[in-house]
C-alpha cells in the first residue's frame, strides 16, 4: 500500500478483507474504503456495481500516462488578501491549487472498466482540489458520484451525445460553489464549455474545461 498512510488496527483488517473478497490489490481496496467512509459493506455494493463483469486486474491496464497534472501557484503579487478562519483579512497568503486534467477516453471499451479502477485509485491518490475529466459517459459518471460525492462536487455538461466533459471540485477546498454549461454555437458533435466559480480563501476564481 502507499506510503505514508497511518490506518488505525481495525482500518488494516478492512483493506485485507476488502483485497482478499473482490481480488484486488491494497491500494485500491483502501481507495474505495476511504472514499467510502469504511464502510465495508456499502463499498462492496458499489464495487459489485462497478466492475462485476470479468475484467483483467487493475494492474493489467493501468492508463496513468495521460493524465496532465498541473500546481498552480501563483506569486504574481507582494501581498494577497483572504479572509481567515475568523473572517478576518489576512495578507501574504501563498495561493497554491492542484489541478488534474484528463481524457478518460471512455468511447474506447477496451478493458473500460479496468481501466476505470485505475483512474479512480489515480485522481484519490493525487487527491486535486479541481479535476476536468473528458468523453465521460453515464455509467463511469455513476461511479464517480458514488466513489467520490463525500468529497468533491461533481458537475457533468448539459450534452445531447453519449459523451460529456465532467469537473469535479473539492468541498474542503471551495465555497460558493456554481455550475454553467456554455454551448458551442456552431459545433456539430454538441461540444461544449463548462465553467465553474468558487471563492477560494474568500477569493473568487473560476475555472473551465471543454473538449474540442
Amino acid at each position: 500500500m502507499a506510503d505514508k498512510i497511518h490506518l488505525s488496527t481495525d482500518q488494516e483488517q478492512l483493506v485485507l478483507s476488502f483485497a482478499q473478497t473482490t481480488n484486488c490489490d491494497l491500494d485500491l481496496a483502501y481507495c474505495l474504503l476511504d472514499q467510502n467512509d469504511w464502510q465495508f459493506n456499502a463499498t462492496l455494493d458499489i464495487y459489485t456495481q462497478m466492475f462485476s463483469e470479468e475484467q483483467p486486474g487493475p494492474s493489467g491496464a493501468p492508463f496513468h500516462n495521460n493524465v496532465e497534472l498541473v500546481e498552480v501557484k501563483d506569486e504574481s503579487y507582494d501581498e494577497v488578501e483572504a479572509l481567515s478562519d475568523d473572517g478576518l483579512f489576512v495578507d501574504n497568503v501563498e495561493i497554491k491549487l492542484r489541478v488534474v486534467s484528463w481524457n478518460v477516453d471512455c468511447l474506447n471499451e477496451k478493458l473500460l472498466k479496468s481501466r476505470m479502477i485505475a483512474m479512480f485509485n489515480e485522481l484519490r491518490m493525487k487527491s486535486a482540489d479541481v479535476v476536468f475529466l473528458q468523453e465521460v459517459i453515464e455509467p463511469v459518471l455513476h461511479s464517480l458520484y458514488d466513489v467520490f460525492l463525500n468529497h468533491y462536487q461533481v458537475y457533468k455538461a448539459e450534452s445531447d451525445f453519449g459523451y460529456f466533459v465532467v469537473i469535479m471540485v473539492k468541498k474542503s477546498s471551495f465555497s460558493d460553489v456554481s455550475f454553467k454549461t456554455i454551448k458551442y454555437a456552431i459545433s456539430e458533435m454538441g461540444r461544449n464549455l463548462i465553467r465553474c466559480d468558487v471563492s477560494f480563501l474568500g477569493l473568487p476564481l473560476s475555472f473551465y474545461t471543454t473538449h474540442l
